[in-house]
């Protein structure tokens, strides 16, 4: 679909959604206006609609649209949702989305800075529970990281936990790596550009103690 701006001037498109000819739904760099949005829930929310995997990347997504794109909430078989670089949107408008059958969500480089924690705790006891999940670039900081940790600990078949480039600090790294020695399914962590050098001693205290 690439640059599409308009899903109501796509019938075709809409029509395949709901007759379960998509399974994969790529709007990546689509400008999706309020119409294309609401036509885009209509179609999802067909019982015939096959689609798994959505990706609403670099969309402009904010909170004048959020809504409308976040009843994907109410979507049945949506397991992996992408919706990295769209920096106006709110921890709140991406949590008011999250009791559909997600395992994968993506939400790296939207700058959602401190809110990030609304998202986590919406997470903890998501049914089924979350395998990835991609919080990188979101400018977290080390103020919330405590209470992160404590949400994070609770998503036992997390596999892949991506945390890069948040300025958590030391502090900050050392708590999650502590926590991540619970998580029995964690295979993948990602730390970088965290603020700490790579010749800083922890960092072979943290190779140590991860799987």
């Amino acid at each position: 679909w690439g640059q599409l701006s308009d899903l109501t001037q796509n019938k075709e498109y809409e029509s395949r959604i709901s007759s379960g000819g998509i399974r994969c739904l790529d709007l990546n760099c689509s400008k999706l206006d309020l119409h294309s949005l609401r036509a885009l829930c209509l179609a999802l929310e067909h019982p015939s609609c096959n689609v798994d995997t959505i990706n609403l990347n670099y969309c402009g997504l904010g909170d004048s649209n959020a809504s409308n794109t976040l009843s994907l909430a109410t979507i049945r078989g949506l397991r992996s949702v992408s919706l990295a670089n769209n920096p106006s949107i709110t921890g709140n408008a991406v949590a008011s989305f999250l009791s559909s059958s997600l395992v994968k969500l993506d939400i790296s480089g939207c700058s959602i800075g401190n809110n990030i924690l609304r998202v986590v705790q919406a997470l903890q006891f998501h049914s089924p529970p979350l395998q990835y999940l991609n919080l990188q670039g979101n400018n977290i900081g080390p103020g919330p990281v405590h209470s992160i940790v404590m949400s994070l600990q609770n998503m036992k078949e997390i596999i892949v936990l991506i945390l890069k480039d948040n300025n958590l600090g030391r502090e900050g790294i050392m708590e999650i790596v502590e926590m991540c020695t619970d998580l029995p399914q964690l295979s993948t962590l990602d730390l970088r550009k965290n603020g700490m050098n790579s010749t800083d001693p922890l960092v072979e205290q943290i190779r140590t103690r991860l799987p």
